[in-house]
């Protein structure tokens, strides 16, 4: 019997993530759902998936911790036996304007958008290497990394700069 691939999703308790969790359980992967705040929404995912026919496990996570993503991909490799697939959809999107945003929305923006997909990107990259039978990583963009708008300078930023580490990360790794 072949194995089932295995995908994490950051961000996967509610929206764009919750749906790629659901679609890629329907493709047969078991879901590691990765949540910052909302463990119903998680549980509710997580049910959903597995009325799929497949695996779920709800982890809570700051993506913006280093050590609480190399965490949550060791979870996910100890409850299904690797990972093949990590979708980095985690992020947030608070409007800040050039003459009012302060530095802890900076901060805030930056380390969730950008800092949370590097170090979960760069955890499943190691253990897939481990693994070696590959793998893929998903980092969620927007239009907003090409194209300016009103008050969206700092997650403009943000996304450009993953933008940035997606083109770097598929050099080194492809």
């Amino acid at each position: 019997m072949e194995q089932r691939r295995t995908a994490l999703v950051t961000g996967a308790s509610r929206g764009i993530g919750r749906a790629i969790a659901l679609r890629l359980a329907k493709d047969g992967c078991n879901v590691a759902v990765i949540y910052a705040g909302n463990e119903q929404a998680a549980k509710d995912t997580c049910a959903e998936i597995e009325a799929l026919g497949v695996s779920s496990l709800c982890i809570r996570c700051d993506v913006s911790d280093s050590m609480q993503c190399a965490q949550a991909v060791a979870q996910t490799v100890e409850a299904f036996g690797g990972i093949d697939i990590l979708v980095n959809n985690a992020g947030i999107y608070p409007h800040h304007d050039l003459l009012t945003v302060g530095e802890a929305e900076w901060d805030d923006m930056h380390q969730s958008n950008l800092r949370g997909a590097f170090f979960c990107a760069q955890a499943a990259a190691n253990q897939m290497i481990r693994q070696g039978t590959g793998g893929a990583i998903v980092n969620i963009l927007s239009i907003n990394a090409f194209r300016p708008m009103a008050d969206g300078l700092v997650y403009g930023s943000s996304k450009a700069g993953l933008e940035m580490v997606t083109r770097c990360m598929a050099f080194e790794l492809g």
